[in-house]
């Protein structure tokens, strides 16, 4: 086992994940226009390569390992089990020279396992089931938790391919399956996610937003995907107060970024461009800017934290969420009040901005815990 030990941390640092299916994490429905776009990293079935969204390092606590056990005790490959907040990752790793072709899975409550007539686990009545027509070295199988309970047995059956050309049989090892003395199956409870910040985190500042386009730029980025995004424009302030709307990316480019002197909105306005300076509604839209496109299109930046969600970890705001602070900065922008100055409010949303600038940096102002 300890040389699986080492061959598993080689493999978790590695492997990548080819997808199928990059949207399912949020709610994006088309992929974003280039702009240093990382893998998505989701899948359900048929996934080539072990992988979570942003790498394996994103996993939530340890993977857990166990070995395919076949007759006279053989070993002939190992069973990956890990989680993030969303998935359950399953993998299947085979020993050199007896590469798998088949793999029946089962993994849900223990008294849902499908029985044979005899009261044993019978792999062929298994939910998931996968045959592969040329022997496989490695494959992994996503699951998503909200199908799932808190804890779970997890029993796999492979087929293998000897250099002999005969047929093992394995099953993986762990605890034995209840009403046998024979399967054994592994019971997983899902790994605490809390106090594991992953990063991969982007945010842009209102210069970058607001810059002349050049190719593979945010200008470029926020023009390509605006119609996508913000259909309507975006508009900033309250509804008992006043509000700034911008109505197209170009309204937005005309817009920022912004200077001048802190104040509230005295009337309202649309793409008023270079004609109202106002910096602190310039971080406002900025963030704005940030926090819709990094909901939208998952590989904004490649975490499956949302900015939005982010808490804020010291000055008058610490402990508020990113949206909590851009709520009160729509408020006191528009007029409607706020417990905050205006410059407490645009100094908390310039750090903010500037947290994870173009993604190259975290300055540490922002936390998932």
């Amino acid at each position: 086992m300890n040389q699986f030990l080492s061959f598993s941390l080689f493999l978790a640092c590695t492997l990548t994940l080819s997808s199928c299916t990059p949207e399912n994490i949020r709610p994006g429905k088309e992929p974003a226009a280039s702009f240093g776009n990382k893998p998505t990293m989701v899948s359900r079935e048929n996934m080539s390569t072990i992988g979570i969204k942003g790498g394996p390092a994103k996993i939530c606590g340890m993977l857990v390992a166990s070995d395919f056990i076949a007759s006279q005790q053989q070993d002939i490959g190992n069973l990956l089990i890990s989680n993030d907040k969303d998935s359950v990752y399953v993998s299947i790793v085979s020993q050199a020279k007896s590469d798998f072709t088949s793999c029946n899975l089962f993994l849900g409550d223990a008294s849902q396992i499908p029985l044979d007539h005899t009261g044993k686990p019978d792999a062929n009545l298994f939910p998931h089931k996968k045959n592969f027509p040329l022997p496989v070295h490695l494959r992994s199988f996503g699951f998503a938790r909200a199908s799932l309970d808190s804890c779970i047995m997890i029993i796999v059956r492979v087929e293998a391919t000897s250099p002999s050309g005969s047929v093992i049989l394995a099953w993986s090892s762990g605890f034995l399956a209840p009403g046998t003395n024979l399967i054994t199956g592994n019971d997983y409870c899902m790994q605490d996610c809390n106090g594991m910040c992953t990063k991969d985190l982007r945010t842009q500042s209102q210069a970058e937003w607001g810059a002349t386009i050049a190719l593979g730029s945010p200008a470029e980025y926020m023009h390509a995907n605006w119609a996508k995004v913000f259909p309507s424009g975006i508009t900033i302030g309250c509804q008992a107060g006043y509000t700034l709307s911008l109505l197209s990316a170009q309204a937005a480019s005309d817009f920022l970024p912004s200077g001048g002197n802190l104040m509230v909105l005295i009337q309202n306005s649309a793409n008023p461009g270079s004609q109202v300076q106002n910096p602190l509604a310039a971080e406002v839209v900025t963030l704005t800017l940030t926090t819709g496109f990094d909901y939208f299109f998952p590989a904004f930046g490649a975490s499956n934290e949302n900015i939005a969600d982010m808490k804020i970890v010291s000055g008058p705001f610490q402990g508020w969420t990113v949206n909590q602070v851009l709520s009160e900065a729509n408020n006191a922008i528009g007029g409607c009040g706020s417990q905050h100055t205006l410059a407490e409010l645009y100094d908390v949303l310039g750090k903010i901005n500037s947290n994870y600038l173009s993604g190259q940096v975290d300055n540490g102002f922002l936390t998932c815990m």
